[in-house]
């Protein structure tokens, strides 16, 4: 199968900024959101060629909405709290993104509320 192939039909695809870890400056991402997955890229024209820069796994993870989650310099944050099975094996616990506008980050809560629920495997 080729590796673009698992994400020919997203739930929801788009820019979003993440904020780094270890380095916590914000990168202009984009995102493939497909079943209870978040695929991350450099850019959107590097989807069908590289494997993306990380992955989110979404089932059992939580999802924080809100101005508190980073601070004024982001109006549109959310965070999404890894399910306790992915501890210590994802590159983190949690990932802090943000979105572009007000309707962007409720169009991204919505579908990744139904991916944290999912159990669904992309290689069934």
């Amino acid at each position: 199968m080729r590796q673009a192939a698992m994400w020919t039909q997203p739930d929801l695809v788009g820019w979003l900024e993440k904020r780094g870890g270890k380095f916590t400056s914000w990168k202009r991402r984009f995102f493939i959101l497909q079943g209870s997955y978040l695929f991350y890229f450099e850019n959107d024209s590097k989807v069908q060629t590289t494997q993306p820069i990380g992955v989110v796994p979404l089932d059992a993870s939580r999802l924080d909405m809100g101005d508190e989650v980073a601070g004024p310099s982001r109006k549109y944050a959310f965070s999404i709290h890894l399910g306790s099975h992915y501890v210590g094996i994802a590159k983190r616990d949690t990932y802090i993104l943000a979105a572009p506008s007000g309707q962007s980050l409720q169009e991204w809560e919505q579908k990744l509320k139904v991916g944290a629920e999912s159990q669904e495997s992309l290689f069934d």
